[in-house]
């Protein structure tokens, strides 16, 4: 009897780990993909940094500004006048800034949006993991929808974009909506606290999580944790009203900014309010523009349809996406480059809340049916491979998978370039101003005047690219007009090693 009840003991041990294991092989799946993901993009940002193909705007855009923080000149930069947080108020970056003092250099920027990118895919995955609990199929389900993030269409578009605030607020709001769902209060605020420095619209998803958990927090409607809901929508609109009322006004000090035109058509003030009825057909027109409902479709197909099964939560969708098509910046009315990222967060959420409707259908199902546990669990696999498989399709429709293995491959396959131009640029004193073609602009950027070819000045340094990968804002033909005429430009040539050219100043 003694030795069959140790054997049992044993069996049931045995049962215990077994069972432990499988309950976090759902994390230990989704952090791997993360990793995986995260590497290869790491891969791709340092290649396409190394080529010259970076974006002026606004990975050296970005760049120029922190080191000019971490120099201690403020928030200021050569691309854009007057104080930057007056345009977007991002004091976030003061840590990137703090990091340019061990490495200043464009491609540091690059790493950590890798990083935040990656991190937002396991912080997902707790997020849906806690919203569809306590369903035993709450881990596997949450993997199903969170793990492929890493390929979807709209993180292929952030990484063309290069590094952009947004995408460090990210896993932090996702973390806020965890903790908030597993009574972490301090954790949460803590989390949205520092998402909304990240850039003032991340109100607008820190907001949204707020209103999911006031809905569907743990405890009871009156409980102290569905309250915090509505604390963490309080503190989203406060934060909006302080920034948006007093702090960027204050900072802006009469400055106009190239984003002042994005919606200018619509009018000020109460002509902004007569828009629809006085530009009926421009919005229209503008609402329906075919490239924005595509990154929007390819979204919800990302995450297998369930979406739809919330419609109400899905309607929060609509107001970003109203405000990006709108927008007379191309890339943004086509939700192009990082203007996507806004609409994860009220994506997943109505997922999230389609997938846990389901799963209570399919669990009183169950129940009618009496069907047995086995045969549930493979019907629900199934369902799971159909959704990842709607993922990927949609990743490959979007975009490419691997990611930009051969969508936009030039991108990344550009020969590395990145030291031979910095020596050639060291010959420019440090506080001349400097021209440069697109794609070199923010592997220079770490200086406090550098300009992009359609801000050429007299009194500029000029460095030119004979294999250019894009123009940028200066038109191709235009730039050969330029290099054409720049031997008799009145400009000394200082250097030519067969591809770089550095002219000085006209008159030099």
């Amino acid at each position: 009897m003694i030795a069959l009840a140790q054997r049992r003991r044993v069996v049931g041990s045995r049962t215990a780990v077994g069972s432990t294991r499988l309950a976090a092989m759902p994390a230990v799946l989704v952090t791997l993909a993360a990793i995986v993901g995260s590497v290869w993009w790491g891969y791709l940002a340092m290649r396409r940094a190394d080529g010259l193909a970076a974006s002026a705007f606004d990975q050296a855009y970005f760049q120029q500004l922190l080191w000019s923080v971490s120099q201690g000149y403020g928030f200021r930069s050569s691309f854009n006048p007057g104080d930057f947080l007056g345009l977007h108020f991002s004091p976030l970056l003061v840590v990137p800034a703090a990091l340019q003092v061990v490495w200043p250099d464009a491609r540091l920027l690059s790493l950590l949006q890798v990083i935040a990118l990656g991190l937002a895919v396991p912080a997902a995955f707790l997020f849906v993991r806690a919203v569809l609990r306590p369903s035993p199929a709450a881990g596997w389900t949450a993997v199903v929808l969170t793990a492929p993030m890493i390929i979807w269409p709209i993180y292929q578009q952030q990484l063309r974009a290069d590094f952009h605030t947004e995408s460090l607020a990210l896993p932090l709001v996702f973390l806020a909506g965890w903790a908030g769902l597993t009574r972490r209060p301090l954790v949460m605020i803590a989390a949205a606290l520092v998402a909304l420095t990240a850039k003032e619209d991340q109100v607008y998803p820190v907001a949204v999580m707020g209103l999911l958990l006031a809905a569907h927090g743990p405890g009871s409607w009156r409980g102290t944790a569905r309250r915090r809901g509505l604390w963490l929508v309080g503190l989203a609109a406060a934060w909006a009203v302080i920034v948006f009322g007093v702090v960027k006004p204050v900072l802006r000090a009469g400055v106009t900014y190239d984003t002042d035109g994005y919606y200018a058509w619509l009018g000020q003030g109460s002509e902004l309010l007569r828009a629809p009825f006085d530009r009926t057909e421009a919005i229209v027109a503008a609402l329906t523009r075919p490239a924005g409902w595509l990154v929007v479709g390819w979204l919800l197909v990302s995450l297998g349809g369930l979406a739809i099964l919330r419609p109400r939560w899905l309607l929060l969708l609509v107001p970003p996406f109203v405000a990006h098509m709108l927008s007379r910046q191309i890339p943004q009315q086509q939700i192009a480059l990082q203007y996507g990222l806004l609409l994860i967060v009220p994506a997943v959420v109505a997922a999230a809340l389609g997938a846990r409707r389901a799963l209570a259908w399919w669990a009183v199902r169950r129940r009618r049916r009496g069907s047995g546990r086995h045969v549930e669990i493979g019907r629900i696999a199934v369902i799971g491979a159909l959704v990842a498989v709607l993922a990927v399709g949609a990743a490959y429709g979007g975009g490419s998978v691997p990611p930009f293995s051969g969508v936009q491959a030039r991108f990344w396959t550009r020969p590395p370039a990145i030291d031979r131009v910095r020596a050639i640029a060291a010959v420019v004193p440090p506080d001349a101003t400097l021209a440069v073609d697109w794609g070199m602009a923010s592997a220079l950027a770490s200086r406090q005047r550098i300009q992009v070819l359609t801000g050429l000045t007299d009194d500029a340094w000029l460095l030119l690219d004979a294999d250019p990968y894009v123009s940028g804002y200066f038109r191709w033909a235009d730039r050969t007009a330029l290099v054409k005429g720049l031997p008799t430009s009145g400009r000394p040539l200082l250097v030519d090693d067969g591809r770089f050219t550095l002219w000085g100043p006209r008159g030099g």
